[in-house]
C-alpha cells in the first residue's frame, strides 16, 4: 500500500504538537492499520497557518494525489488539513474521485467507513466554527479598544508617535498606548490642504515630483501614500460632520454622536486586512470600527470630510480601468530607465472586441514626458512577447537539470544540520554529567559556569537548525514554482490554458523576480 502522511505547524517550535511527533504517530497508526510494508510519503508544513490552503509542501500532496496512486491520506488532526469547510469539503472530494481513504487520528475518523464520513464533515463544521469565533473576539476587542480611544500599539501614523501611558486601576498597574502628535503633522497639514486646493491624486502627485515634495520617509509621494494619509481617519477631529458621514457609509461606530464635540481625534479599526506575507489591502468601510480617541485631531473635521468628498466624486468621474482583466504585467512590468512602474493606458476596443491598451512609464505619464521619455509599448503584443521569452528560460532551466542541483543542496543542508544536532546532543550529555558531578564538588561554581556556556551555545545551535529549516522550506518552495512554472508555460505554449488571467498574473509574480523595458530590449530575471 502507498499512504501519504501531512503534517502541519503554524510556528517552528519543539514543543506540544510538534512536526516530529505528529509524524512519529501517523506512521505508527499506519503500521498497525496496515502493516509495515507501505510506503509512506511525508509531506511537511511547519510556519504555516491553516486560514488557506496556499502552503507549498501541501500543493505538492495536492498535486501528487492526482498521479501519485495513494491509498490513504493520514494526518494527526483534521484542522492539520484546513479549518474552513468549503476548503475542506473540496479536498474531500478530490480525495473521494480518486478512491483515497482519509484518516485522522486524534478524532478517529477514516472515511473507509459510511459513519466516518458523516462524522468527518461535522467536525469540519465545528472548525470553522472555532475560526469564526476566534475572529468574533478579535472584533469584540478591536471595538472595546475604540471605545476606550486606545491605540493597540505598532506604528503609528505619519504626524503622530505612540507613547506608553502608566495608570493604577483597582490597585493594580496597567498600561496602554495612546498618540502624541509630532512635527510631521504640518506635512499631513501640507496634504489635506493641497489636495482640496487641486482637486485629485494626480495633480498632487505631480506638484510634489516637481517641486520635489517627499514624505517624512525620503521617498517619493505617489497617489496610494497621498490617498491611503486621506482617508485614515485618525486625522480627522471628532466632529458631528464626521460621525454623520462615516456612519452614512456603512462604519461602525463605537459611540453615540453626542460624544462627537470637536476636541479629539478618531481611533479606526479593521481598516486593512493582511494578504500574503507581506502586502496589506483596503478594507471596505463596512469592516471599519471606530471610536472617539485620547489623542488631538491634525485636520478639522469639516476639512477631512471635504477630502472624502472629493475622492468620492473623483472616483465616479474617473472610474479605475479593472486591469486585471486583459493586461498580463500589470503592475509587474517596470520602466528600465527611470525603475517606476509601467502602467496600463487604453486606447478602445480593437477589431475582434478585445481592448486594445499599452503599457507607459507612470513618471513618463505623470510629468508629461519631461523626467522620463522611455516609448510607450502595445500592451496585447508585448504580454506574448513576455511570455515566450520566459518560455525560453524556463527551457533552459529545464535542461540545466537545476532538480538534481537543488538534490545536492538539500543534502548538504542536511549534513549541516545533522553535525548541528550531534552537537546539541554531545552538549547535552556534558550537561548531565557536569550536574551529577556538581553535586560532589568543591568546584560547584565553575561547574554551573560551563553548564550555561554549554546551555547557550545550545541555544544558538537551535537558532542555526532553525534557520536551515526555513531555508530548506523556501528552497523546496522554490522547487515546486519551478515545476508548476514549466507545466504552465508548456500549456501556455500549446494554447490550452484555461486559467483566468488574473491566476497567469499571480503565478508569474511567483516565478518572476522582475521585468523591465528600456524603450529597446526586454530585461527579465526568473526566481527559478
Amino acid at each position: 500500500m502507498k499512504i501519504a502522511i501531512y503534517s502541519r505547524k503554524s510556528k517552528f517550535t519543539g514543543k506540544g504538537e510538534s512536526i516530529e511527533n505528529q509524524i512519529e504517530l501517523c506512521k505508527e497508526h499506519v503500521s498497525h492499520k496496515f502493516g509495515d510494508n507501505c510506503e509512506v510519503i511525508v509531506y511537511e508544513d511547519e510556519g504555516f497557518s491553516a486560514k488557506d490552503t496556499k502552503r507549498p509542501m501541501f500543493q505538492k500532496l495536492i498535486n501528487d494525489i492526482k498521479t501519485a496512486n495513494f491509498d490513504a491520506l493520514v494526518c494527526y488532526r483534521l484542522d492539520r488539513i484546513s479549518r474552513n469547510v468549503s476548503d475542506f469539503s473540496s479536498i474531500l472530494d478530490t480525495l473521494e474521485r480518486h478512491k483515497i481513504n482519509f484518516i485522522s487520528l486524534r478524532e478517529q475518523f477514516d472515511t473507509s467507513t459510511p459513519m466516518g464520513r458523516a462524522m468527518i464533515h461535522i467536525a469540519s463544521v465545528f472548525a470553522q466554527l472555532e475560526r469564526e469565533t476566534i475572529a468574533e473576539r478579535v472584533k469584540d476587542n478591536r471595538i472595546k479598544l475604540a471605545y476606550e480611544g486606545r491605540w493597540q500599539g505598532g506604528r503609528a501614523p505619519i504626524g503622530y508617535k505612540s507613547t506608553r501611558v502608566e495608570s493604577i486601576e483597582n490597585g493594580r498597574a496597567k498600561s496602554y498606548c495612546k498618540l502624541d502628535q509630532t512635527d510631521d503633522a504640518d506635512w499631513v497639514r501640507f496634504i489635506f490642504d493641497k489636495f482640496i486646493e487641486l482637486g485629485s491624486l494626480s495633480a498632487i502627485e505631480l506638484y510634489a515630483l516637481k517641486k520635489d515634495v517627499k514624505s517624512p520617509t525620503g521617498k517619493r509621494l505617489t497617489k496610494t501614500t497621498i490617498k491611503r494619509t486621506l482617508e485614515n481617519p485618525t486625522y480627522a477631529t471628532n466632529e458631528t460632520c464626521v460621525f454623520d458621514f462615516l456612519s452614512s457609509n456603512g462604519v461602525s461606530m463605537t459611540c453615540n454622536r453626542n460624544r462627537f464635540d470637536g476636541e479629539h481625534g478618531l481611533i479606526g479599526y479593521g481598516k486593512t486586512s493582511e494578504s500574503g506575507l507581506k502586502s496589506q489591502v483596503k478594507m471596505e468601510t463596512s469592516n471599519w470600527i471606530v471610536g472617539v480617541g485620547e489623542h488631538r485631531g491634525i485636520i478639522d473635521g469639516r476639512s477631512w470630510v471635504r477630502a472624502q468628498r472629493i475622492l468620492q466624486k473623483n472616483g465616479l468621474k474617473y472610474p479605475r480601468w479593472e486591469t486585471s482583466d486583459f493586461a498580463l504585467l500589470s503592475g509587474i512590468l517596470r520602466c528600465g530607465k527611470c525603475g517606476t512602474s509601467m502602467v496600463v493606458k487604453g486606447q478602445g476596443i480593437d477589431a475582434n472586441g478585445d481592448k486594445r491598451f499599452y503599457y507607459v512609464c507612470s513618471k513618463k505619464s505623470l510629468s508629461k514626458g519631461i523626467l522620463c521619455d522611455v516609448p510607450n509599448i502595445n500592451g496585447k503584443a508585448y504580454d506574448q512577447e513576455v511570455v515566450d521569452m520566459i518560455i525560453t528560460q524556463i527551457g533552459e532551466i529545464k535542461d540545466k537539470d537545476i532538480k538534481e542541483k537543488c538534490k545536492a543542496a538539500d543534502k548538504a543542508k542536511k549534513a549541516d544540520s545533522k553535525k548541528i544536532e550531534n552537537k546539541i546532543s554531545e552538549n547535552e550529555r556534558r550537561i548531565k554529567a557536569l550536574i551529577i558531578k556538581m553535586a560532589d564538588s568543591s568546584m560547584s561554581a565553575h561547574i554551573e559556569e560551563v553548564i550555561n556556556d554549554l546551555i547557550k551555545s545550545n541555544e544558538s545551535l537551535k537558532n542555526q537548525l532553525m534557520e536551515l529549516s526555513k531555508a530548506e522550506l523556501e528552497s523546496i518552495e522554490t522547487e515546486i514554482n519551478k515545476e508548476i512554472a514549466v507545466g504552465f508555460f508548456n500549456d501556455f505554449l500549446t494554447g490550452v490554458i484555461d486559467k483566468p488571467l488574473t491566476e497567469q498574473r499571480e503565478l508569474l509574480k511567483k516565478i518572476v523576480k522582475y521585468i523591465s523595458w528600456d524603450g529597446i530590449s526586454t530585461d527579465i530575471e526568473l526566481y527559478v
